[in-house]
């Protein structure tokens, strides 16, 4: 409806817009009724907001709506008649405008949604009431909270960008704004993160106010601005965890081990996740095929060697990195096949491995192999398949990236070096990074690892063959046998 009737809502929001709307709260009682199911509002009581003025003509039966003091500003109702006419131009209404009982009705729905969507404020109707409410605008359009192991980070999102300050005298953090309004009645007050106890808020007329009292699971306190200040991410840091201005050099427990020894493979996808399908093979039977060939050729090599999956069962990309993390790996490689969509000359064309690292990405191209894998979010819902991880989701990595971020990077260097031996060409430079769910929470250097296109002829029938699976496996090995000797 939004989009039909866009037109009529641009007009009234005009028509209203004087400057007194926005200068304070208010209501008006206006009258409603139905008609055959569309809610509907007299027209002329809108005669009582501030800076509107209704103009009814009895002859012509039609029904004016004016800006006070600016008659060129109008919309043109005509009962009978399902469209309003806008400076010569005719526009469709769900309702054809009615007069009835000493009152000219018209549909109320698209007035009210051009008053909330356009005009510098909020409006609503209240039902309970039959009264329409506007209010100041609110800045503060948007909260999200998201705890991690690092701490919690709180994203506030702005219409606008903002001036701020902060103070922490323990136990209350305060961000305090010039010039903005808060949605004080609407904002949550009580949090379960552990961290944060409860919000609090204050309206003044030139100025605002945001609480938060912490408990003693919060050490330093951060705001990094985001968006061009639009948007302000908050970092309540775990005692210990406080955010550096520059990096410190990693801690001696993420140096390579120099007995590497736990190594865990991760084969993609599984069980009612097919992933990518070319014209014979499914890549979660690839996958499993070379982890378990891998697997083999480890434990032949002294190391140990474990699968987040052994057989055709579907795990979430949660579980997989929580699994190495618990089984202490010290190292993570999961396994998956490219594809793209396209006619047969493109399927042809595009070909290669490429092993990836959990780093925002830098290409379109990588952005969109991680929407592809980051299907499957959980067991229970598809509907994260074009996720990328968010501002906020980076910024609570960002512990997991400093610890391990360069030994991830050596690990896919080992990596290429050894998969360019195979018959399976670079893709690119073989090397990448992006936002891949199945990355976050591997505490260890950790690679995805595309084997190369299932969607290309050539590359599908060597990843399918047990000849080619034994040699990614060895090859594989390889990588990890230059990454220990480093």
């Amino acid at each position: 409806m939004k989009n039909r009737f866009a037109p009529v809502l641009l007009l009234c929001a005009s028509l209203l817009a004087g400057p007194a709307l926005a200068q304070a709260s208010g209501r008006v009682a206006v009258p409603h009724r139905d008609f055959a199911g569309v809610p509907a509002i007299d027209a002329a009581a809108l005669s009582g907001m501030p800076g509107a003025r209704a103009v009814w003509y009895p002859v012509s039966e039609t029904m004016l709506l004016r800006v006070e003091g600016d008659p060129s500003v109008e919309i043109r109702f005509n009962a009978g008649v399902p469209f309003a006419t806008v400076k010569g131009a005719t526009i469709p209404l769900p309702l054809a405008p009615q007069r009835e009982g000493g009152a000219f009705w018209v549909p109320r729905i698209p007035v009210v949604q051009a008053l909330d969507s356009l005009l510098p404020g909020e409006y609503s109707w209240d039902a309970q009431a039959g009264e329409l409410v506007w209010a100041p605008e609110k800045d503060l359009v948007g909260m999200s909270v998201a705890p991690s192991d690092a701490g919690t980070a709180v994203e506030l999102r702005f219409t606008r960008k903002v001036k701020w300050e902060k103070f922490f005298t323990r136990p209350t953090f305060v961000l305090r704004f010039d010039d903005v309004a808060l949605p004080v009645d609407t904002l949550p007050r009580k949090f379960t993160t552990g961290q944060i106890r409860n919000i609090g808020a204050i309206q003044e007329p030139k100025s605002a106010q945001l609480s938060f009292e912490v408990n003693h699971l919060v050490g330093d306190v951060t705001v990094e601005p985001r968006d061009e200040g639009r948007t302000l991410v908050v970092f309540f840091h775990r005692p210990g965890e406080a955010k550096k201005e520059s990096p410190a050099p990693a801690p001696a427990a993420a140096a390579r081990p120099d007995k590497l020894r736990t190594i865990i493979i991760d084969p993609g996808h599984g069980g009612k996740d097919s992933g990518a399908i070319g014209l014979k093979a499914k890549e979660k039977d690839i996958t499993l095929a070379v982890g378990k060939k891998l697997k083999a050729e480890l434990e032949k090599r002294g190391y140990v060697a474990k699968m987040t999956r052994s057989d055709d069962t579907f795990i979430t990309l949660k579980q997989r990195p929580e699994l190495a993390s618990k089984w202490k790996g010290d190292l993570f490689v999961s396994i998956h096949c490219d594809a793209i969509a396209g006619d047969a000359a493109r399927k042809a064309q595009t070909k290669g491995f490429k092993a990836f690292i959990l780093r925002e990405a830098e290409s379109e191209e990588d952005k969109a192999i991680a929407r592809r894998e980051n299907k499957f979010i959980d067991e229970s819902s598809e509907s994260g398949a074009k996720r990328e991880l968010s501002p906020v989701e980076w910024i609570l990595l960002e512990h997991q990236l400093n610890l391990y971020s360069k030994e991830s990077e050596h690990f896919a260097d080992a990596l290429v070096q050894s998969m360019g031996k195979t018959e399976i060409a670079k893709n690119g430079s073989g090397a990448g990074q992006a936002g891949f769910y199945v990355l976050v929470g591997a505490f260890m250097p950790a690679v995805l690892l595309e084997l190369g296109f299932i969607s290309n002829p050539a590359d599908e029938k060597y990843l399918a063959s047990p000849q080619g699976q034994d040699e990614i496996a060895a090859r594989i090995a390889d990588g990890i046998d230059q990454y220990r000797a480093k």
